[in-house]
C-alpha cells in the first residue's frame, strides 16, 4: 500500500513529542486534524453536546471512513496549529487550549 504526503498546516512546532494511539471508533468519517473527545466509553468529535474539559482526547492524524467499528490514529500530545483543528458547532479551537495543555496537546 503507497501512501501519498500532501503538505498541510496541522503542526505548529516541533518541539513536543507526538505520541500516536490507534484507538476503536464507531462508524464514520474522520478528517486529520478533527479533535475527539471520549464520552462513555466512546470516541466522539467535540462538540456543544460533548465537550468538558475533561472529554479532550487526541487529534484525528489521517482521513479515513469506516463503514462499521474500527480503529483511526490519534496524536495524543503535539504542537498544533489551531486553524487546522476542527470541532463540531458549539465549540471554538480556543475553548480546548487549557484543557489540550494539561494533555501535552499544545494549540497555538
Amino acid at each position: 500500500m503507497s501512501k501519498t504526503l500532501q503538505p498541510d498546516n496541522l503542526f505548529n512546532g516541533y518541539v513536543a513529542p507526538r505520541v500516536v494511539k490507534a484507538v476503536s471508533v464507531g462508524a464514520g468519517t474522520y478528517l486529520r486534524g478533527m479533535v475527539l473527545g471520549e464520552v462513555s466509553g466512546a470516541f466522539k468529535q467535540i462538540g456543544e453536546e460533548t465537550f468538558t474539559a475533561n472529554t479532550v482526547y487526541g487529534v484525528v492524524a489521517d482521513n479515513v471512513t469506516l463503514t462499521d467499528t474500527g480503529k483511526i490514529e490519534l496524536y495524543l500530545s503535539g504542537e498544533f496549529n489551531k486553524e487546522s483543528l476542527t470541532v463540531k458547532s458549539g465549540v471554538q479551537v480556543n475553548d480546548l487550549i487549557i484543557p489540550g495543555r494539561k494533555l501535552g496537546i499544545y494549540i497555538s
